[in-house]
């Protein structure tokens, strides 16, 4: 790989201001299929233990988030609400708050409640991403577009959500997804450009770096120096 594009991670930390949409950051995320253990520390620590709680109830190895028998009704008999709409209220407040543990427990709770709605999902995907769980995260984004596939917003996190565990290629088919629905969102044009560079598709790096352009946007400036110094600028 060159050295020029280990340097490009930090474009995917701007890439929200220079499109106008979308999150403001990439939050650090465990490795791809890291367990809450090895995302956090030693089994015995008291994060680990505190967050292995939160996640009890639902399972996310299959790539989906499914209800865990096993474990559902013990979370329900201990829960604070009993209410799905409660339970989804005081998860969002608290991921609003950084309580990013304290949210997935919420939002774990109102799926096993109400394990219909999309939102629901999809907020338990954003908690969970914030809090560096990639593989649980992207789980949770399919099941809310399983339930509601027209949301772009959620097929947007979810490109981000498989860009961070490493797999640029699926990130890649998430934000084409994003825009067969909404053609002029600038935020997956400018990350299908730069997640194209990182696959070394450097013709279609260069095809969506001019896409977003062409609608009054701008890549950043210093990964138009890295592209072209692998391929010339094509002409329009």
């Amino acid at each position: 790989m060159p050295i020029a594009r280990l340097l490009l991670p930090s474009f995917l930390l701007v890439l929200s201001a220079c499109a106008g949409r979308g999150p403001a950051a990439t939050p650090v995320a465990a490795a791809p299929g890291a367990s809450p253990d090895t995302a956090l520390g030693p089994p015995d620590h008291p994060r680990v233990a505190h967050l292995k709680h939160a996640l009890r109830g639902l399972r996310y190895d299959s790539g989906r988030v499914e209800v865990d028998a096993a474990t559902a009704a013990e979370v329900i008999r201990l829960a604070d609400a009993d209410d799905a709409n409660e339970a989804f209220a005081r998860g969002v407040a608290l991921l609003r708050r950084n309580r990013r543990v304290g949210a997935i427990e919420a939002l774990t709770l109102c799926v096993i409640l109400a394990p219909e709605r999309a939102e629901h999902y999809a907020a338990l995907g954003r908690a969970l991403f914030a809090k560096g769980l990639s593989a649980e995260a992207a789980a949770a984004f399919r099941s809310a577009l399983d339930r509601a596939p027209n949301r772009v917003e959620t097929r947007f996190r979810l490109g981000m959500v498989l860009q961070a565990g490493g797999d640029f290629a699926a990130a890649v088919v998430a934000w084409r997804d994003v825009l067969r629905l909404d053609p002029e969102h600038v935020g997956a044009r400018i990350r299908v450009a730069i997640a194209s560079y990182y696959l070394e598709d450097y013709a279609s790096a260069w095809e969506f770096t001019h896409s977003v352009e062409a609608l009054g946007e701008s890549v950043p400036p210093q990964f138009r120096e890295l592209l072209a110094a692998q391929m010339s600028e094509p002409a329009e």
